[in-house]
């Protein structure tokens, strides 16, 4: 499913990246694609173990996530975050 420049697959990680009120959801929740269906257009994501559908044309509330800034981590409220950091110049 390509919506926004984003290619949405079952499985995939994604990032809530505004606060939505109504589906309780707030930025920098990260959850997982459930469901793709393509009879309703909607998406269905879950996060911390509850789904929550998107209809298609609201998807610009997701991002694909295989990792994330510091400032988005805040916002999950992680136990810990783990920060590599590098010497190298290059």
């Amino acid at each position: 499913m390509e919506k926004f420049g984003s290619a949405f697959s079952i499985g995939d990680k994604v990032m809530q990246i505004e606060n939505n009120y109504d589906r309780e959801v707030y930025n920098g929740d990260i959850g997982f694609v459930a469901e793709i269906d393509r009879e309703e257009d909607e998406l269905v994501a879950e996060f911390d173990g509850r789904l929550v559908r998107y209809p298609f044309g609201e998807l610009d509330e997701l991002v694909l996530c295989c990792a994330t800034t510091i400032h988005k981590s805040q916002g999950s409220e992680y136990p810990v975050v783990v920060i590599p950091l590098s010497r190298s110049t290059t």
